[in-house]
Formats: C-alpha cells, structure tokens, sequence
C-alpha cells in the first residue's frame, strides 16, 4: 500500500510542477509521464510515433524532463538512446 501511496504523490506532484517546468510543453509531458507510468522506458522515436510530434519537439521535451531529473539516459550513447522515468524507479528499487 505504500509503494501505492508513493505513486499517487509522485503523480500529483508531476502534475503540480509541469506547468512551472514544461511550460507550453506541459500537456504533452504529462502525457509522456502517463505513458512512463505504464511503460518505464522511452526513447525519442518512439515518444515521438505515439504522440505525432515531431523528433525535435520529442528530443527538446525528453531533454528537458531530464534536465529536471524525471528521465536519466541509460545507454551513454548520442544515438539511440534509451531513457527511464527515474523517479518512479526509485520508488521500488528502494522496497
């Protein structure tokens, strides 16, 4: 139930800060996050393919929400690359 609690909080404090964070780039972040929830992993072509933006938005967008600590980039690559939602991550690597 805990771990539960942990998601809700870190759902609605998303939701709280994107506005601040993302800016115009607020609702399609949030959708984003929506997706994280269910698919822990992202990389831009495939953000891009399941919201129709474009690879640039899709890069600037998943730049920023690791610039803002929601994504780390896993594979050290300047292509190809594959990002987590770290927060929700640490949610269960810290059960």
């Amino acid at each position: 139930m805990q771990t539960f609690t942990e998601i809700l909080k870190l759902k609605s404090n998303i939701e709280h800060e994107a506005p601040a964070i993302f800016k115009r780039r607020s609702y399609a972040a949030i959708r984003l996050f929506n997706e994280l929830y269910k698919k822990l992993f992202v990389n831009v072509e495939n953000a891009s393919q399941i919201y129709n933006l474009s690879y640039k938005a899709t890069n600037d967008l998943i730049a920023l929400m690791s610039q803002s600590g929601y994504l780390k980039e896993t594979t050290g690559q300047s292509r190809n690359r594959l990002f987590v939602f770290q927060p929700y991550l640490l949610i269960f690597e810290n059960k």
